[in-house]
C-alpha cells in the first residue's frame, strides 16, 4: 500500500468517497493531518471545493462498486492502482476499496462540476 505522504502534489489531491459516512470518518480521524474528504451524497456535495486544480484523486468505493477494475478512470489518469481494502469483517464498510488515481490527463475540476450538476 502506498502512503499518502508519497503522493506527488498533495495540494492538487481530492479524496472522493461513495458516501458521506466514509467522508465523515476520514475527516474525523484525519483532522490533524490536513486531509479533507468529500462525497456527492447528501449535503457533502455542497462542501466540494474546486478552487484548486485537481490532478490526483483518492477514490473510496463501497463493496457494491460496479467498476472494480476502474475502467472509467483508467483512460483519464496516468496511473490507477488499488491501494487498500477494508478487510475487517466486523466493519460496517467491509469490502470498501481505496484507489489512487494519479496525474489526470483531463480537467478533473470540470468533470466533477458536471457530475455535481447531475446530482
Amino acid at each position: 500500500m502506498r502512503p499518502i505522504k508519497k503522493i506527488p502534489e498533495k495540494e492538487s489531491l481530492i479524496i472522493l468517497c461513495d458516501n458521506y459516512g466514509e467522508a465523515g470518518a476520514i475527516n474525523h480521524y484525519s483532522a490533524f493531518k490536513n486531509i479533507h474528504a468529500v462525497s456527492f451524497s447528501a449535503d457533502y456535495i455542497t462542501w466540494v471545493n474546486l478552487d484548486k486544480q485537481i490532478k490526483n484523486v483518492i477514490l473510496v468505493n463501497s463493496i457494491e462498486d460496479d467498476d472494480p477494475d476502474r475502467k472509467v478512470e483508467r483512460p483519464i489518469f496516468e496511473r490507477v492502482m488499488k491501494i487498500g481494502t477494508v478487510e475487517n469483517k466486523m466493519a460496517r464498510e467491509y469490502g470498501t476499496s481505496v484507489y489512487l488515481l494519479e496525474n489526470a490527463k483531463i480537467d478533473i475540476n470540470a468533470r466533477l462540476r458536471a457530475e455535481m450538476k447531475e446530482d
